[in-house]
C-alpha cells in the first residue's frame, strides 16, 4: 500500500513539474515576441523617418530580432513574423 501511495505521489509531482515547465516555455515565447515587437517598432520609426527624408530604408536584417523572427517590407508595409506567425504590420509610407 505504501508503495502505491509513493508511486501516486511521484506521478502527481511529475505532472505538476511538467505543467510548470510548459508555463515557463510559453512565458519565454511571449517575452521573445515582446522583444521582437519592440525591435520592430524601432525599425518602423526609423523607416518612416527615412521615407520622410527621402533616404534609403534601414536594413531589416541589421536589427537584433530573436531567432526565428524577421522583418519584411512589402511596398509601404513592414511586417514582423516570428516562426511564420504574423505579429505586427505597420505602414512606413
Amino acid at each position: 500500500m505504501a508503495s502505491l501511495r509513493s508511486a501516486v505521489l511521484v506521478i502527481v509531482a511529475l505532472l505538476v513539474l511538467a505543467s510548470m515547465l510548459q508555463f515557463t516555455v510559453k512565458h519565454m515565447e511571449s517575452e521573445e515576441e515582446l522583444k521582437a515587437v519592440s525591435v520592430f517598432t524601432s525599425f518602423v520609426h526609423q523607416a518612416r523617418a527615412a521615407v520622410s527624408a527621402g533616404t534609403s530604408l534601414p536594413d531589416p536584417e541589421s536589427y537584433p530580432l530573436p531567432e526565428g523572427c524577421n522583418i519584411t517590407i512589402n511596398g509601404c508595409n513592414a511586417e514582423l513574423r516570428c516562426s511564420g506567425k504574423l505579429l505586427a504590420q505597420r505602414s512606413i509610407c
